[in-house]
């Protein structure tokens, strides 16, 4: 039976940690023999993705928080 409480991971973020989290995830593929699909993987375009959800994740912080005003009464 469950009471209620929730447990959150925080996940190190810092840029050394992510570093060695994408180290390690392209050596266990490099060892299972991961052939490339022709995603892009450089710096830049990894930096642009996650910028790009970054900029997601914001937006929809920012709409949870919205509210639609009124424009007055409503006339048919």
């Amino acid at each position: 039976m469950s009471n209620g409480c929730r447990r959150f991971t925080v996940v190190d973020m810092s840029k050394e940690s992510v570093g060695a989290r994408l180290r390690t995830v392209a050596r266990l593929l490099e060892e299972r023999g991961f052939t490339s699909k022709g995603v892009d993987m450089s710096r830049t375009a990894v930096t642009s993705r996650l910028q790009s959800m970054a900029d997601l994740s914001s937006m929809c912080a920012h709409l949870g928080k919205a509210t639609i005003a009124s424009s007055g009464p409503r006339t048919r």
